[in-house]
């Protein structure tokens, strides 16, 4: 049954998987791999309190931490915050090896950013660079957090010492580019930032819309719009879309980002970016 309901899983045939892997749970209830992909099933279809229930009875094994880690940020997103903190602080007396810790607190973090408790989220950052100097993790999540709280110069801070011990970090060297970008300012190191980003990864939908970006704001409007299409083209995303429809209103093709614009808001009709570019170059 184990192995119909995981291959089932491997096609996508979630109904099927669902009822054989439950079918393992009869004879084994606490079976690891059948728990913990029938809370994946439930995750999926966003049945958040079955999910819980199957991540806490996966046993002790190589999936327990993963599943209390997303039982913990799905007690959260149901509303409850402090108590999927409190079930990540349950962990801590087991967390075994700086790599689990760390697991631990970017979670953690990450729970009070969509909480929108930023100042509690870089305190424990924070705390958690205290107790691991130059985590390139932490660092990076507080420098994004940073940034969303409307510190600039503790993200730059923290992006720049990140990038001082590991140069070739491609996401910090993109995000400290994009941000740039987006601020107009010091373009030529966005620049610099960018071109090596996108030499490490290239096709990357993130870095390529970030760079789509910096030629916008450096007036290079046809290479802004086929490198945001390209971005587009691999990752149809709300902020993306926000990016290109400007660059082809500013061009004069406002049919074309009227376009743009309607059909990733279709997709997502509360994406802020997406809403806050519309809103300001349309009404």
């Amino acid at each position: 049954w184990l192995r119909l309901g995981l291959l089932a899983l491997t096609a996508e045939r979630y109904e099927q998987a669902q009822g054989f892997l439950t079918g393992v749970l009869t004879d084994e209830p606490f079976n690891e791999l059948a728990n913990f992909n029938l809370a994946r099933i439930a995750d999926r279809d966003q049945d958040y309190d079955a999910a819980i229930a199957f991540y806490d009875s996966v046993p002790e094994g190589d999936f327990f931490l993963s599943s209390k880690l997303r039982a913990a940020e799905l007690s959260a997103k149901q509303g409850d915050v402090d108590r999927g903190i409190a079930r990540l602080r349950e962990l801590a007396p087991i967390a075994a090896g700086t790599a689990m810790k760390v697991e631990l607190i970017s979670t953690e973090s990450r729970i009070l950013v969509s909480a929108d408790r930023l100042d509690e989220a870089i305190a424990v950052l924070t705390n958690g660079l205290e107790q691991h100097p130059g985590d390139a993790e932490l660092l990076y999540a507080r420098a994004i957090t940073a940034e969303r709280h409307g510190d600039n110069q503790r993200m730059e801070d923290d992006l720049a010492q990140l990038l001082a011990a590991d140069p070739d970090n491609a996401h910090a060297l993109n995000a400290l580019g994009y941000h740039l970008a987006v601020n107009n300012k010091r373009l030529d190191d966005a620049q610099t930032y960018l071109e090596k980003a996108i030499t490490l990864q290239p096709g990357d939908a993130a870095i390529t819309d970030s760079l789509g970006w910096l030629r916008y704001r450096q007036g290079r409007l046809e290479e802004a719009k086929q490198l945001l299409s390209d971005a587009y083209a691999i990752l149809p995303d709300g902020e993306i879309a926000a990016h290109i429809g400007e660059v082809l209103w500013m061009m004069g093709d406002t049919a074309g980002a009227r376009a743009v614009w309607k059909t990733a808001l279709e997709s997502e009709p509360d994406h802020k970016v997406l809403n806050e570019v519309v809103d300001r170059l349309v009404k």
